[in-house]
């Protein structure tokens, strides 16, 4: 699975084997920096993947953001600065519930 926003891929790296909350989360993620193309300079400038965590399957994954795309992996992968814990149903909703970064104080946050 490869999802192109403007430019910047979300790839599933374990493809054929992906779990299904690695699924979920890659299609999300895709979706949502097509939606909201202004993410995509927040994502190029993340340093550290992100663990999402099923509750209800135990399905665990970490996205891992970089300047050319971000490639989904099964497992937790590095060092995550960010773990998610949602029940299955929930990751389904995380498109929704990602805010716009606004600015504050000079910074940006998210």
């Amino acid at each position: 699975m490869t999802s192109i926003a403007d430019g910047y891929p979300v790839t599933l790296y374990d493809d054929a084997e992906a779990n299904g909350i690695a699924h979920e989360v890659g299609d999300q993620l895709g979706q949502n920096l097509e939606q909201f193309r202004s993410r995509i300079k927040v994502a190029r400038r993340m340093s550290r993947p992100v663990a999402v965590v099923g509750i209800d399957a135990g399905g665990t994954c970490t996205v891992v953001f970089g300047r050319d795309g971000a490639v989904v992996h099964n497992d937790v992968v590095g060092r995550p600065s960010v773990t998610v814990r949602a029940a299955d149903p929930a990751v389904a909703d995380l498109a929704d519930t990602v805010p716009d970064p606004v600015p504050i104080d000079g910074y940006r946050s998210m």
